[in-house]
């Protein structure tokens, strides 16, 4: 309560002029067309993970596979015999159609265009094996 009765006074004291100014910048010339914003929230929201992690498709094959120059390498989790395991290397480009279509989607459309292809693919097993 006391931190924000002193954020309250140093804010009132900003906006009347009477204080130093909180939000300008000495080094920025452009400070005085800046408008500052405050942003509070509830302790139990986690907003920093929000604002600097986008959740679309290719934002998550970035940070979170290491995707770079369009490629994806990952490992197989089972060992090969003499300890090894085998890398697989994928392009993800324009030619990849899922890739194309989904890269800029959010997350969770694309893990249902997952399950949407996979169905698919299926059926189209079960039709030839069928056949």
């Amino acid at each position: 309560q006391m931190v924000a009765e002193q954020l309250a006074r140093r804010l009132r004291e900003a906006l009347r002029g009477s204080g130093p100014s909180l939000f300008a910048d000495a080094s920025s010339s452009a400070a005085g067309l800046q408008q500052p914003v405050l942003v509070l929230m509830e302790r139990s929201v986690d907003m920093a993970v929000v604002l600097q992690h986008p959740w679309s498709y290719r934002a998550l094959c970035h940070d979170v596979l290491g995707m770079r120059l369009n490629r994806l390498t990952c490992q197989d989790e089972a060992e090969e015999p003499g300890g090894k395991r085998q890398t697989h290397t994928y392009t993800l480009d324009h030619a990849d159609t899922f890739w194309a279509a989904q890269a800029g989607a959010p997350f969770p459309a694309v893990a249902e265009a997952v399950d949407a292809s996979l169905q698919a693919y299926r059926m189209e097993v079960d039709a030839i094996n069928a056949g």
